[in-house]
């Protein structure tokens, strides 16, 4: 069974989800730690969390971030879905200084989800739909890695796909990456201490692969370059993109946008 999800209606699904009945839950093994879809309004993300309410589930975890507020929830499988809104980027702050504070600190301060539901205010016995634009996207993937094979990720993240290294914390094996000025659009982390994952032919409950979608076939074929200079393998694809994976074998399709 394959399902695509695209929250807010549109064509373009964010998610596909792929029906495995011989998987197995990832474990101890490297895999996904979170895929963050954006809503475009605290009214939204306000909406969301109330039905998650309603329709009896719960959160893993809620946290107010500097540059963005999240509330988190975990699949069946394990696999946790953040669901964050932006802050206004004069209030994003250094995100190296709040990664810097985070990892000698308590924790930073938990959301109010007493104040986020009731901002979803109900109309005529059911939720109002959210106000303004109404445009989800995946905002960013974090991904575990084997403590053993961490500086090889960071070869892969940063210099070999292309994305800035935008914060790092070298004692706690995590590293943020983001194109532009963004806070972040990719995350690594080795924390946790997981195993590298099996050879193919095991089937793990968790990430197959995801999508990098660059402006043309130039940015496609630089990325190729860079990836192979780096010492991974690329695999060439009919219609010009290409797939390589990580260290952890998570698989990362690289084409160019329609």
């Amino acid at each position: 069974m394959d399902l695509t999800a695209a929250p807010d209606g549109g064509s373009e699904p964010l998610l596909a989800l792929v029906e495995r009945p011989d998987a197995r839950p990832s474990g101890s093994f490297a895999n996904l730690f979170h895929v963050a879809l954006k809503t475009p309004s605290r009214d939204e993300l306000a909406l969301t969390y109330r039905r998650i309410l309603d329709a009896g589930g719960s959160l893993a975890y809620a946290i107010d971030h500097w540059p963005h507020s999240s509330i988190y929830i975990d699949d069946p499988d394990g696999s946790t879905v953040e669901l964050l809104v932006d802050k206004p980027a004069e209030a994003w702050g250094v995100l190296q200084e709040e990664i810097d504070l985070y990892y000698r600190s308590p924790p930073p301060p938990a959301l109010d989800l007493d104040a986020l539901a009731a901002a979803a205010q109900p109309a005529g016995g059911a939720y109002a739909p959210a106000r303004g634009a109404t445009r989800w996207s995946v905002n960013h993937v974090h991904f575990d890695t084997a403590v053993a094979d961490y500086e090889r990720a960071r070869d892969f993240y940063v210099p070999a796909l292309g994305f800035e290294l935008n914060a790092e914390h070298l004692a706690w094996r995590v590293l943020f990456g983001r194109v532009g000025s963004y806070h972040h659009h990719v995350a690594v982390n080795a924390w946790r201490k997981l195993d590298r994952r099996p050879d193919a032919g095991l089937e793990l409950a968790g990430i197959r692969r995801w999508s990098l979608i660059l402006p043309d076939q130039a940015d496609v074929d630089a990325t190729a370059s860079r990836l192979r200079q780096h010492g991974f393998a690329v695999a060439s694809l009919d219609d010009g993109a290409i797939e390589s994976s990580d260290p952890a074998g998570i698989t990362v399709r690289v084409g160019r946008d329609a």
